[in-house]
This record gives C-alpha cells, structure tokens and sequence, in this order.
C-alpha cells in the first residue's frame, strides 16, 4: 500500500539520516511533501536568455 507523501517522514530518503532530518524539522519540514514544495524564495529565472551582446550594463 502506497502511502501519501504528507505522511512520509524525510528519513525514508536516501541520504537522510537522524541529523538531517533533525535540520529539516528545525525549518518546518517534517514529511516528503514539505521537501517537495519548499520552494526558494529568490531564484535565476532562465526562461528569458539574454544573448551577451543584447545585455545591457547595470
């Protein structure tokens, strides 16, 4: 039976051991659903590239 990711704890992760998980719970993440849309709050958008000599300075 499959569980729902809000029920599954971080530590089922590959590579996530008790001090990982311990850091994650610290910022409010506790299940694999939290992991997945703690998003950045800034971030490089690249759906827009600028061509080097259409850059303008500054």
């Amino acid at each position: 039976m499959v569980k729902s990711l809000d029920a599954m704890s971080p530590a089922r992760l590959k590579g996530v051991g008790p001090a990982l998980e311990k850091k994650l719970a610290a910022i409010g993440i506790t299940s694999i659903q939290d992991l997945l849309f703690h998003l950045p709050l800034r971030y490089e958008d690249r759906t827009r590239i600028t061509l080097t000599a259409r850059a303008r300075v500054g």
